[in-house]
């Protein structure tokens, strides 16, 4: 049977359970198989997976983990800010991965609307990017160099900007990278394995540094498995040393978190780092990590912290359910 997905309509779930904190209502939906905090604040709409806890009190869950979210947001405001970006002169457009526009998910790679103005702020180091209906703060230590040295005239400070933030870039190391990017990919010494994660990119997955044996960084295969229940992200590099040698990291990735269930690193050290701006905290090995902003951190008992067992663990993106049963 054909279905017109634009007939669809979104599924009822099996209980709904009315929550509120700090003044905000929210829905706790249990669709039997999944299980989906939703709630508005400051316009924007959030849907956040949850798992059914052993005591089975999906309104105290879904309590807890809303009031986390919403102290972190609280004094913040709005301030839509752009990641790997750069302005085309050829559309007079901002393109990059957004973060806290109240309308668009964030880490999603967008095109603005038309350019208005341009100010480069060298002493807060990013760039107020003034569109048609929003200003957006770019920090300069994202801009893409390469794409927008072919533009350098739709930002101010350029050359400054060029000369001050290339140093340590290197060309993207994915097998699946489409173009030669200039951003930030970290990287770190031989025999060493580097996952570098941030908020402001899908599935919290920046980039993986590991130096080959001749001194250039590996390359390798990053990618999504979209499950029934929960996503799951998966990374994987083959050394050189021989054919069982190989570097395997996957994990669940959860609002704010990630949790391994997978990290073959052939006897390497793990090391993690966070170059978005909001705490990420790492389940692996039997231990949790936190990991703030602008941090790095072998993933090693000496830098674990104490498990923190309120943190959301279902699904990052939850699923969208639809009725079709009157087709």
């Amino acid at each position: 049977m054909d279905i017109d997905l634009d007939k669809l309509k979104p599924a009822k779930p099996d209980k709904v359970y009315d929550i509120e904190v700090f003044g905000t209502k929210g829905q706790v939906c249990d669709y039997g198989m999944a299980i989906k905090l939703e709630f508005e604040y400051e316009g924007k709409k959030h849907a956040i997976g949850l798992s059914r806890g052993l005591d089975n009190d999906l309104a105290q869950t879904g309590t807890k983990v809303m009031e986390t979210v919403i102290s972190r947001l609280l004094g913040k405001g709005a301030q839509p800010r752009l990641y790997n970006w750069y302005i085309s002169g050829d559309d007079k457009m901002a393109h990059g991965n957004v973060k806290g526009n109240p309308k668009i998910m964030d880490t999603t790679f967008i095109h603005t609307s038309t350019v208005m103005g341009v100010e480069t702020d060298f002493e807060n180091e990013e760039a107020l990017i003034t569109t048609s209906h929003s200003v957006y703060h770019a920090p300069l230590k994202h801009c893409d160099i390469d794409t927008q040295a072919q533009f350098p005239d739709m930002l101010p400070g350029f050359e400054k900007i060029k000369e001050k933030y290339s140093e340590g870039r290197i060309a993207e190391p994915s097998a699946f990278a489409q173009t030669e990017r200039s951003i930030v990919f970290p990287t770190i010494e031989k025999g060493k394995v580097l996952l570098v994660l941030s908020d402001f990119d899908e599935y919290y997955f920046h980039s993986l540094c590991v130096i080959g044996e001749n001194g250039k960084p590996l390359e390798y295969s990053a990618y999504a498995h979209i499950g029934t229940f929960q996503d799951s992200f998966l990374i994987q590099a083959d050394l050189p040393r021989n054919e069982k040698s190989i570097i395997d990291l996957r994990y669940f990735p959860h609002y704010r978190n990630i949790e391994f269930y997978t990290s073959v690193t052939d006897g390497m050290p793990l090391y993690a780092e966070n170059i978005g701006e909001s705490t990420l905290y790492i389940r692996a090995r039997k231990m949790m990590f936190s990991l703030k902003g602008g941090e790095r951190k072998e993933l090693c008992k000496q830098n674990a912290c104490e498990d923190i067992d309120t943190l959301p663990d279902g699904d990052l993106y939850p699923a969208q359910f639809f009725d079709d049963s009157q087709q």
